[in-house]
C-alpha cells in the first residue's frame, strides 16, 4: 500500500501533511498500548488498523491499511514502525504508516522505559526517572535489563507492582520507586568506595527486587491492597529474580561477559544465603553497597509514612506488630 493509493480520487478523505520529516520527530520503535481493526475508511476491500503507541516517552496514534484478513497484533508488544515516506502524513491526528512489525528480541539501543505507557504510573515522573537511570548502564547491562523486561506482561508488573504487601513501598509503582531509590543511593555509595565496580552495583540494584514483579497481586481485602501470588508463596522474589536473570541471559544475551555474569550471579544468589541453602555468603563490596541502599530506602519510606503529625508515629500498616514506634519531635 502506498500513500498515492490512499490518496486516490475515489475517496473524499483529506490527508494532512507535516512539514517535518519522520526521522527526527517520530519514534521508530514503540510499544502497543491498544489497537483495533475496522473497515477501511480509505479504500474499499481493505481493512484499517489503528493503534495507540508509546515510544521515547511519547504517546501517539498510528493508522495503516492492509488487505482483509490481516491479523490483529495482541497484547503490549514492542514494534518497529515502517513509514511510507520521509514526510509524515496524518489522518484525523493519526500518523499514517506502512505497517508495524513485531520485535522478536531485545536491543541495547531501546530505552525500554520510554515505551512504558503513562497509564502504568500514578506519577509519570517515575517513568522519567527510570529512563534517566537506564542511561547510566553500559551497553552489556542495558541489553541484559531489556532482556529481563522484554516480556510485556512482566514489564508492566514490574512498573506497577508494590514492594511489599504491608511494609515499605506497599502501593502501586512502589517496587519501581524503591528500585530507583536503591540505584541512586548505591551509585552515590560507589563514589566513596575505592575499587567498587559502578556497573556491577547498578545492574545488581536494578535486579535485586525484580522478582517482586511476580510476587504480588491485587487483593480485595479492605486492610491490604495486595497479596502474595502462588509464585510469591512458593518461590519468593529472590528465587524468581535469579531465575529471570538466568533465563534472559541464556535466551537473549549469551554474549554477556562470563566474568561479569559470574559476579552478578554471585550477588543475586548471596541474597538467598542461609545455613540451610548453602549459597555462598557475599564476597563482593558491591553487595554491601546495594544492601545498605536497600535498607535506607526501605526505612526511609517507613519513616515517611509513619509521620502523622503527632509526637509519636507508627507505620499505618503495621497494626500491633513488634516493629518499633518512631519518635518525631514537633
Amino acid at each position: 500500500m502506498t500513500i498515492d493509493q490512499i490518496k486516490t480520487p475515489n475517496n473524499s478523505l483529506s490527508l494532512r501533511m507535516s512539514n517535518e520529516e519522520v526521522t527526527p520527530s517520530t519514534p521508530t520503535v514503540a510499544r502497543i498500548i491498544h489497537n483495533s481493526i475496522t473497515t477501511s475508511p480509505l479504500i474499499p476491500g481493505f481493512q484499517a488498523h489503528s493503534a495507540a503507541l508509546c515510544g521515547d516517552g511519547r504517546e501517539f496514534d498510528v493508522l495503516w491499511v492492509e488487505q482483509l484478513g490481516s491479523p490483529l497484533l495482541t497484547g503490549h508488544p514492542l514494534v518497529t514502525l515502517t513509514f511510507m515516506s520521509k514526510t509524515t502524513y496524518f489522518f484525523q491526528d493519526a500518523i499514517i504508516i506502512d505497517r508495524l512489525e513485531l520485535i522478536s528480541k531485545p536491543s541495547s539501543s531501546i530505552n525500554i522505559f520510554g515505551t512504558a505507557p503513562s497509564i502504568w504510573f500514578d506519577n509519570i515522573q517515575l517513568r522519567n526517572k527510570a529512563m534517566k537511570a537506564w542511561y547510566q548502564l553500559d551497553e552489556k547491562n542495558k541489553l541484559l535489563l531489556n532482556s529481563i523486561l522484554f516480556d510485556g506482561v512482566f514489564f508492566e508488573q514490574f512498573c506497577e507492582g508494590p514492594s511489599s504487601t504491608s511494609n515499605h513501598h506497599a502501593y502501586r509503582n512502589g517496587n519501581l520507586e524503591h528500585t530507583l531509590e536503591v540505584i541512586e543511593i548505591a551509585a552515590g555509595n560507589c563514589t566513596h568506595t575505592e575499587k567498587a565496580n559502578l556497573q556491577l552495583a547498578l545492574i545488581f540494584a536494578w535486579l535485586h527486587d525484580i522478582g517482586k514483579a511476580e510476587e504480588y497481586q491485587p487483593n480485595k481485602s479492605p486492610d491490604k491492597k495486595f497479596k502474595l501470588t502462588s509464585t510469591g508463596y512458593l518461590h519468593g522474589h529472590q528465587m524468581t529474580g535469579f531465575y529471570k536473570l538466568l533465563e534472559a541471559r541464556a535466551k537473549y544475551a549469551p554474549e554477556y561477559p562470563e566474568s561479569s555474569f559470574s559476579h552478578l550471579r554471585h550477588l543475586m544468589s548471596a541474597q538467598m544465603s542461609t545455613e540451610f541453602t548453602r549459597f555462598r555468603n557475599a564476597q563482593l563490596i558491591e553487595y554491601d553497597l546495594v544492601q545498605l541502599a536497600d535498607i535506607l530506602s526501605a526505612k526511609g519510606n517507613l519513616h515517611k509514612q509513619a509521620f502523622c503529625g503527632l509526637a509519636f508515629g507508627k507505620h499505618p500498616h503495621m497494626g500491633n506488630a513488634t516493629t518499633p514506634n518512631f519518635r518525631y519531635e514537633l
